[in-house]
């Protein structure tokens, strides 16, 4: 009889192996959405959650030119303001994790502006006065956008904290002046605010600039509305205005944040769902593979199992040795696995909130789950291996 190794490894402990590697895989994989999904509900993302409420409106697509289309933003954003059940109100360019903004590489004094390289290509929001109040970013230094910061007085711009730390790290950014490739504006920073999360709740600080929308015109906006209470609730009065004041408006995109929030977790609560279905089939799978690749091992082996036994081989010399040759054969799947598991996390890093290439909660608890599994699926051919008796064995030998 083949002794070692040689004893599993063969086609079926092969296959065995590769069950227990995708499993593992898999389950990483579930493990990783999930301990994910749980980090994002502590993630704070630097603007209100709970209250808020954000409509899309493009006047632009109902043929509305820039002053009509300015007039009735600036309309609704009154009467808005003007209701009992709403906190405050505003426009920006961008809704929350909407990721759609222009980018502008950006450069400071004292640089050459036609090269790129010497810039930083950074997000541009383009709001309205009382934007930062509407969606409750906190104001660090300077002022807000005003009325007066139109397209006939000299360019201003609001920065986050993370862009005053690249652009002037250790300086105060008032007054600061910022360029930008293609374009002969000077654009004097007035005003500084937390840094909120922009493309998605796992990104790392990211600076961003403020400007004024009336100094840069976008015909599609989106409203930010703060609520007292339930967004949920100010929805029929805010569809209600609108309509009344442009009854033609399809209204197709109307949130609260918490829902939009919900929206940027669908991928991966899909993967864990997906991962985590997978995952158990493979382990399923693959402790019905290691069960039947130890019982035919047992059965092939009867006779040596026989002669060691006669030869003063305890039971518990035979439990060990079959439960070595399949624990061996399982170890060899778990430890490819989470090789590969490690370069799925790394290809999946975009998806995951604040979890590193190796998460220990996932990693281990998993490969844990697999050795366990893995065990009683062996347990059962060892107890049969125990119980040979020499005798018999040894009359067919």
């Amino acid at each position: 009889a083949p002794t070692g190794s040689g004893r599993w490894y063969g086609l079926r402990g092969v296959l065995v192996m590769i069950q227990v590697a995708l499993s593992l895989i898999a389950l990483v994989g579930a493990g990783l959405f999930i301990h994910s999904l749980r980090n994002a509900q502590s993630i704070d993302p630097g603007f209100e959650v709970q209250h808020e409420l954000v409509v899309a409106l493009n006047m632009g697509a109902q043929h509305y030119a820039q002053p009509e289309a300015e007039a009735f933003y600036r309309d609704v954003v009154q009467r808005l303001n003007a209701l009992p059940m709403i906190a405050g109100a505003s426009i920006a360019d961008s809704g929350p994790f909407s990721g759609g903004n222009i980018s502008r590489t950006t450069f400071t004094d004292g640089v050459d502006f036609t090269d790129p390289r010497n810039g930083k290509l950074t997000p541009v929001v383009n709001t309205a006065p009382g934007y930062f109040s509407a969606a409750v970013i906190p104001m660090r230094e300077g002022r807000d956008f005003t009325e007066s910061d139109d397209a006939s007085s000299a360019m201003v711009a609001i920065v986050n904290r993370a862009a005053a730390d690249t652009f002037w790290p250790g300086k105060d950014p008032i007054g600061q002046h910022l360029h930008f490739l293609g374009e002969t504006w000077v654009v004097t920073v007035v005003g500084e605010v937390n840094t909120v999360k922009f493309a998605t709740l796992g990104e790392p600080p990211q600076p961003l600039v403020y400007m004024p929308l009336k100094q840069h015109y976008s015909p599609g906006v989106t409203l930010w509305v703060h609520a007292k209470g339930d967004p949920a609730t100010v929805i029929p009065t805010v569809r209600s205005l609108i309509h009344s004041m442009a009854p033609s408006l399809d209204l197709g995109f109307v949130r609260t944040v918490p829902q939009v929030l919900a929206l940027s977790l669908t991928a991966p609560l899909m993967g864990a769902e997906l991962l985590g279905t997978f995952g158990l089939l493979a382990l399923i799978l693959a402790a019905i593979g290691t069960y039947g690749v130890m019982s035919y091992s047992v059965n092939q082996r009867r006779n040596e199992i026989g002669i060691r036994m006669a030869l003063g081989a305890q039971p518990a010399n035979v439990l060990r040795l079959i439960l070595g040759d399949g624990m061996a054969m399982v170890l060899g799947g778990i430890g490819v696995g989470l090789g590969l598991s490690i370069l799925l996390s790394k290809s999946m890093a975009s998806l995951l909130y604040g979890i590193g290439i190796f998460d220990p909660a996932s990693f281990l608890t998993t490969a844990a789950l697999l050795i366990l599994v893995a065990l009683g699926a062996c347990f059962i051919p060892a107890r049969r291996a125990m119980r040979v008796d020499p005798i018999v064995a040894l009359r067919y030998e």
